[in-house]
């Protein structure tokens, strides 16, 4: 069926199209440095066009862009490619192929809703990919992980650690800054908000 106007095409999405738009919005106004991590709800109730409050921008890859900009998104990208390049190399084995078809599975299904949040999906995915870039390189050199493998992967996580960890501060200081301003105390939520914005 096809179905015409704006307001019909929003609600057959559940309203998805705004809130893709809103977050590439964001994501356009801050390419780099992005708007901070779990500000999405907050942009969409200062630019939004209707009555609906929403948190997430239903798209695991459009509010990474949003909210972390380029390199959090680059981030995203390399923590799934590798083991969807090191399954593809080994798909004929079929442990390797249902492990590939879960994973992207879920990587699709991240593109059109918010589950990706919930724990349990998210860890099972990650643990499927480890299970495929540990089948590569055991497949490619006898070991379980090579010695450069594990250089480059503990690198990786230092490097999204301290990336991680700005994000954290950045959070910690817009809280601050959304309670002070909730208790009316002016100034200190200034403080607070250039801070956040600093971070």
């Amino acid at each position: 069926a096809i179905v015409r106007g704006e307001q019909s095409v929003s609600a057959t999405l559940s309203y998805r199209d705004k809130e893709w738009q809103a977050a590439w919005n964001a994501f356009d106004e801050r390419p780099l440095s992005g708007r901070g991590a779990g500000t999405y709800g907050q942009y969409w109730l200062e630019h939004r066009d209707s009555l609906l409050t929403i948190r997430d921008a239903h798209s695991l890859y459009l509010e990474t862009l949003a909210e972390l900009g380029i390199p959090g998104f680059a981030l995203l990208i390399a923590l799934f490619a590798v083991p969807l390049v090191a399954g593809a190399r080994r798909r004929s084995n079929p442990l390797v192929s249902a492990s590939l078809g879960a994973l992207a599975g879920y990587l699709v299904h991240a593109s059109l809703d918010w589950d990706w949040e919930l724990p349990a999906l998210t860890v099972a995915a990650i643990f499927v990919s480890a299970g495929l870039v540990a089948r590569e390189e055991a497949g490619s050199s006898g070991r379980i992980v090579s010695p450069a493998f594990q250089a480059i992967a503990v690198t990786a996580a230092v490097a999204a650690s301290v990336f991680a960890a700005v994000g954290v501060l950045g959070n910690r200081s817009l809280a601050e800054a959304e309670r002070a301003l909730a208790a009316g105390r002016l100034e200190q939520a200034e403080t607070h908000s250039r801070r956040a914005q600093t971070w």
